[in-house]
């Protein structure tokens, strides 16, 4: 979803999306569509990739993810009868919105990786991927939560709650962790900002021993202390450096 808008007529919700596509032309990579709706909320206006939104009957759903897992991951979605069981599933980061006749629903994954952000307008509301695009009043969404409009008003529900789990062997278990998100979501070549100290290299570990061809990325004056320490380190790691 790149923009949203639910405005008293339709040619205002559709006047402010089309405002906020102008604002994100960074993120139109891949061909994007309009579609305007009629809810019992109000007039609704959207803009998305074409491969990021599905609508079934009345109901229509919005979302950008990561890793790519094609339409699978929204007719989930849009076939949830249980919302907060449905996102708990998804082994993604996401957001983005559920359109029903009665209800509009923002959500953000428990990450937060993926950005949403709302504002109101007067009477209406808009919401985008950029805070940017909707203004200083604009606030993101916070991780792990559902923004609900209907006709009580809004409000704001916290989906997820992290749960706590026993290790019997911390050190190997929080690296095979590790390991198995690097190669999930990283891909197969990693730029990474590389000074050599604790964090980077740290990073730098995880996507070798996932397999990644990491290229380090250093700033720094040739000659500098800094440099030799990313050179030697890098050296000692085993990955490229520019």
């Amino acid at each position: 979803m790149i923009g949203l808008a639910v405005a008293g007529k339709a040619e205002e919700s559709k006047r402010i999306v089309e405002r906020q596509v102008r604002a994100q032309k960074y993120r139109l990579t891949r061909p994007f569509k309009f579609i305007e709706v009629e809810t019992g909320v109000g007039y609704v206006s959207i803009a998305a990739r074409e491969d990021e939104i599905i609508k079934r009957g009345d109901v229509l759903a919005a979302c950008i993810y990561h890793p790519r897992a094609g339409v699978k991951a929204l007719e989930h979605i849009l076939e949830s009868e249980d919302l907060v069981t449905t996102f708990m599933s998804l082994d993604l980061f996401f957001s983005g919105a559920i359109i029903e006749h009665e209800r509009i629903v923002l959500f953000r994954d428990h990450v937060g990786h993926m950005p949403l952000a709302y504002a109101w307008d007067g009477g209406s509301f808009m919401a985008a991927l950029s805070r940017s695009a909707l203004g200083s009043a604009a606030r993101s969404l916070e991780p792990g939560h559902m923004l609900v409009l209907d006709h009580s008003g809004s409000r704001l529900v916290r989906w997820y709650h992290p749960t706590r789990f026993l290790m019997n062997n911390p050190e190997e278990e929080l690296a095979e962790r590790l390991i198995h998100v690097a190669e999930k979501y990283l891909s197969d070549t990693v730029f990474l900002g590389f000074s050599g100290g604790l964090d980077s290299s740290i990073l730098a570990h995880i996507a070798a021993l996932a397999g990644r061809n990491v290229r380090g990325i250093t700033v720094a004056m040739k000659g500098s202390l800094d440099y030799t320490w990313a050179q030697e380190t890098a050296g000692i790691l085993g990955i490229e450096l520019e």
